[in-house]
């Protein structure tokens, strides 16, 4: 390990873990598709009230207003900057449609 103090590196993880360049890994690693990473970042530092339900997002791990870049999650095209209450609302309502689709799919192939 490069720090002596376990200390320096929490320190330095904590730093890391703000920056632009592990957002947007965070991001991919989830399976978002980016199409522009600078604009995609500047969105989501720009933006203040949720695009869908207009309420002020906070940041942090914990918080239910908290800030999350929402996307399709079945294409994983990016959609909003929403607050984690709205986002879980369209992570359900992909789910459920992803489910139609298959229901759907399986029935006509046995006709």
């Amino acid at each position: 390990m490069p720090y002596k103090n376990i200390e320096d590196h929490k320190a330095h993880q904590k730093r890391y873990h703000k920056t632009q360049k592990y957002k947007i890994y965070d991001w991919k690693r989830k399976g978002m598709k980016i199409y522009d990473e600078n604009i995609i970042y500047q969105r989501y530092i720009n933006t203040q009230n949720c695009e869908l339900c207009n309420k002020i997002m906070t940041t942090g791990n914990k918080a239910k207003d908290r800030k999350c870049l929402d996307h399709d999650h079945i294409s994983g095209y990016v959609r909003f900057v929403c607050c984690n209450t709205c986002n879980n609302y369209l992570e359900k309502v992909d789910n459920r449609r992803m489910k139609l689709h298959l229901e759907l799919h399986r029935y006509f192939h046995l006709i």
